[in-house]
């Protein structure tokens, strides 16, 4: 007996196509598979991306509709809360002009609003930074907002999305955008530089606890003690008074090459005279002990 012919993980077809390679209407309407998009279907144990998702639906579907939203940001690659994810909520969040087809199906989110400006990641059509930013206003706390911020200019390892000195001179000129005044708070407290969204929670928990505000991935360059020399990044840093703050995510403890690495790394920063505070999602959630220890270290003060 032939077995019955299934779509390849990730795929996302349409119904028509599904038909012709033999898919049975009653296996399209079961729990097999998801239609997030109307006319398409995809696997319900592999899905589509979200960014084929959104490709689908702006370039067959709607093409007056621009990826926005949370779904944007994330196919940019942009720090979200992980319930805003595409993989937990299943919803592609659009922004369509006043008076453009509106029924896009349940799992896709409209929004109804003017915008000119825009950019192609992936060849998708997204508003622009600042547009962006506003619509998420919306839907992010002030932390997760400026952490957007700091991933849409951050130039650590390749070019920004757009420079912060531009960002900020976008939201100087703007004024009645919605959610503007939020947006300009976050751009505010934005730096350059920041390589991960704890590296925005761990800054902010300083600057909020009155410590001055620290150097953000400060290259070094260090004596491998065999004659040569080895490159660092620090996460934070009060260089003057030769301060390193690390923040270590889950991998720093469970990757052994990565464990080995931080231990190297702290090894020769003591050689050189270097104080090396540690950071873990526990301090962030109950800084008093951190704060203490920067306290005696001695960390400035604004």
């Amino acid at each position: 007996m032939t077995p019955r012919w299934s779509p390849p993980a990730g795929s996302l077809l349409a119904r028509a196509e599904l038909r012709e390679k033999g898919v049975h209407p009653r296996r399209l309407a079961s729990a097999e598979f998801l239609e997030p998009v109307p006319g398409y279907c995809t696997p319900a144990e592999a899905p589509a991306p979200v960014h084929r998702i959104a490709a689908v639906l702006q370039q067959d579907l709607c093409p007056e509709a621009l990826i926005s939203h949370v779904t944007a940001a994330e196919i940019l690659g942009l720090p979200l809360p992980r319930g805003l994810r595409h993989a937990v909520h299943s919803a592609v969040h659009v922004t369509i002009p006043p008076g453009a087809r509106q029924r896009l199906g349940p799992r896709v989110r409209v929004h109804r609003r003017r915008t000119t400006a825009t950019i192609r990641p992936r060849g998708l059509l997204m508003p622009c930074p600042l547009d962006l930013l506003c619509g998420l206003a919306g839907m992010l706390g002030p932390l997760a907002l400026i952490q957007v911020c700091d991933a849409l200019v951050s130039d650590s390892a390749k070019p920004p999305i757009i420079p912060l000195t531009r960002l900020r001179t976008q939201v100087a000129a703007a004024s009645s955008l919605t959610g503007i005044t939020k947006v300009r708070v976050a751009v505010a407290a934005s730096r350059e530089r920041v390589e991960s969204p704890k590296e925005t929670e761990l800054r902010l928990l300083l600057l909020r606890h009155g410590f001055a505000e620290p150097e953000i991935n400060l290259p070094l360059r260090l004596s491998d003690g065999g004659g040569g020399t080895r490159g660092f990044r620090l996460d934070l840093a009060y260089p003057l008074l030769r301060i390193a703050i690390e923040y270590d995510g889950d991998a720093h403890r469970t990757d052994r090459s990565q464990w080995t690495k931080d231990r190297r790394k702290d090894d020769m920063l003591h050689e050189a005279g270097w104080r090396v505070v540690r950071v873990a999602q526990p301090d962030l959630d109950t800084p008093k002990d951190l704060l203490t220890r920067l306290t005696a270290l001695g960390a400035p003060r604004t």
